[in-house]
């Protein structure tokens, strides 16, 4: 499952379809890395699902789904209500800390109603950790066949 803010990125040029071939194709090397990692395979079937937090319409057959619909996908009552709920509450917590923020840094800008534009850093780069995968005791059990493919009403992985 892959969760975005907004496809507006993706539109045009096949990079939606790209991004459908990449989550498929991680979808196909899963059971090699449970089988390398863990010396088994807990899984029988893997489906992919797009989420596009911005999006309203609730057609799927494009294999893109809206958060209001996260009960069909994870089978949970009131998950996409839920969802859908606690983005608003973070976007108006975001628009409060900010809003004091200016105030707090600008106060005379503030009380005049003069606008005020701020720039993110994007200076910084995020450090990755080194992974080690876990060494599997015990007995080397074999594997069976798994199937890839998208989710959707009535869709089975192939």
């Amino acid at each position: 499952m892959d969760v975005k803010r907004s496809l507006s990125g993706y539109m045009g040029g096949g990079k939606l379809a790209e991004l459908q071939h990449r989550m498929t194709a991680s979808g196909l090397v899963l059971p090699d890395i449970l089988w390398r990692d863990h010396q088994r395979l807990a899984v029988e079937t893997v489906s992919t699902a797009i989420i596009d937090a911005s999006r309203t319409s609730h057609d799927v057959s494009d294999g893109v789904w809206p958060i209001s619909r996260l009960d069909d996908l994870l089978d949970i009552d009131d998950a996409g209500a839920l969802a859908v709920g606690s983005l608003e509450a973070f976007r108006s917590g975001v628009r409060n800390v900010w809003r004091k923020a200016i105030e707090a840094s600008f106060p005379m800008a503030a009380r005049s109603g003069m606008p005020i534009i701020t720039a993110p850093d994007h200076g910084k780069k995020p450090r990755r950790l080194p992974h080690k995968a876990p060494q599997p005791e015990g007995p080397v059990q074999t594997r069976s066949p798994i199937t890839v493919g998208p989710f959707g009403p009535g869709v089975r992985a192939h």
